[in-house]
């Protein structure tokens, strides 16, 4: 089930845009570093598209700017984390630190009330800041249940569009937040898209809408994920199967190390010594396995992270991190490249 979820939210970057009206002529262009989709831009506007895999999740980025840069508008946010319902039965309250920014213990929050603060934090210190009206995005909902269908989930699905203003250099501009919020089964997610114009809003919805209706995944890279996902999986499944022959084996030893007690006192306290140490570092690796964790350093400090990747970034300023399976650093103003230990 969980790998559904994860087949969805690589392509729910797919479905966050509301709006009608016209659009402008759209030119279309490739996700360069994965080739994992495609989708039309706006012609002669800058454009940047990327592949992120913040808590091992692929989430899709895609940023355009106008020439005459009185128009912008994205789609994705990496920042967004996976959030997991809390259960306390099973030892996970809400706030539980899962060793992630990425992945974090949290009741759901439908979008309007998780959209209306993400637009506060992120907007709502710049001068002006002005919410003119919130309404659900029946466009949204329509596009996930469609991709749920897909693999016969039916997933509880909320969306929020909250239009708002602010200043910028003295000018008054208008701007859209479109987000979704879902759940199915333990685990919840959230996804958002938006623009900032001088100009007309209602235009800027619509052209946002038709860069995202344009958005395509590449059914090879979709394959080449299912395959990473499988891979990753056994992976994980023949370590634990190590992990607990190794557990049986220093159970075996130990027993021998208690039938050797009587000769020697000073040697068995030495061997229950080495006996705990062996246990300690077992227990460790058990733990790291079950929450897919592995250590990683910058030379002088050592942070746990999420496993999977091949390189990590770390804001050093916040602790957030992402993993890459490329060492190009994405934000070299921001970020520092830590490795695995």
């Amino acid at each position: 089930m969980f790998h559904q979820i994860c087949l969805i939210l690589a392509v729910s970057f797919l479905l966050v845009a509301c709006g009608s009206g016209g659009a402008p002529r759209l030119t279309k262009v490739e996700e360069p570093r994965e080739q994992a989709f495609s989708v039309k831009m706006p012609a002669g506007w800058s454009h940047q598209l990327a592949i992120v895999r913040p808590g091992d999740q692929a989430r899709g980025l895609g940023f355009a700017k106008s020439p005459d840069g009185a128009s912008f508008l994205f789609f994705g946010d990496a920042k967004l984390p996976v959030y997991y319902l809390p259960a306390p039965q099973m030892g996970m309250p809400a706030g539980m630190n899962m060793g992630s920014p990425s992945l974090q213990v949290k009741a759901f929050v439908p979008a309007e009330a998780y959209f209306a603060e993400y637009a506060r934090r992120e907007f709502g210190q710049l001068p002006g800041f002005q919410v003119l009206s919130t309404r659900p995005c029946p466009f949204m909902e329509e596009r996930m249940r469609n991709e749920a269908s897909k693999y016969g989930l039916q997933p509880e699905i909320t969306t929020t569009s909250i239009a708002f203003q602010f200043e910028e250099e003295g000018q008054l501009v208008q701007a859209q937040l479109n987000g979704i919020s879902w759940r199915l089964d333990q685990v919840w997610l959230v996804d958002v898209n938006g623009f900032i114009t001088s100009e007309s809003p209602e235009d800027m919805a619509a052209t946002l809408e038709q860069v995202v209706v344009s958005i395509e995944t590449n059914k090879e890279w979709q394959a080449r994920e299912n395959e990473r996902h499988q891979q990753r999986m056994a992976a994980m499944q023949e370590q634990t199967r190590q992990i607990q022959a190794q557990t049986r084996a220093s159970f075996q030893a130990h027993q021998q190390r208690m039938a050797d007690m009587q000769r020697s006192f000073d040697a068995h306290n030495q061997a229950w010594a080495n006996q705990q140490a062996a246990q300690d570092r077992s227990h460790e690796r058990f733990i790291d396995a079950i929450r897919e964790e592995e250590t990683v350093t910058n030379g002088t400090q050592q942070m746990k992270v999420e496993a999977g990747a091949d390189h990590y970034y770390v804001n050093p300023q916040t602790g957030e991190y992402i993993g890459s399976r490329y060492e190009e650093n994405p934000d070299v103003s921001v970020y520092e490249l830590w490795k695995k230990k």
